[in-house]
């Protein structure tokens, strides 16, 4: 118990993470941090059903990926 809230967990399917690498041009690995990262904000409640909140969303995790040294990469949605 470390008195912090449990906000959830975070899964990564990796076969789909090398597929979504592969189409963005960037390696497995920046792909899955860039999955974390989007994972954890939707933890915290973030969501992108709607422009609005998908302009939000994008926003704070551009600021987290840059703030790691992983620079602008962004999630493709097909």
């Amino acid at each position: 118990e470390t008195g912090s809230p449990y906000l959830g967990d975070i899964l990564i399917s990796i076969p789909r993470a090398k597929a979504q690498a592969k189409a963005a041009g960037h390696a497995l690995e920046l792909e899955v941090q860039l999955l974390v990262v989007h994972g954890v904000l939707h933890l915290l409640g973030h969501d992108h059903a709607k422009p609005k909140d998908k302009a939000k969303m994008w926003m704070a995790q551009a600021q987290i990926l840059k703030s790691l040294g992983l620079g602008a990469v962004q999630i493709r949605e097909d």
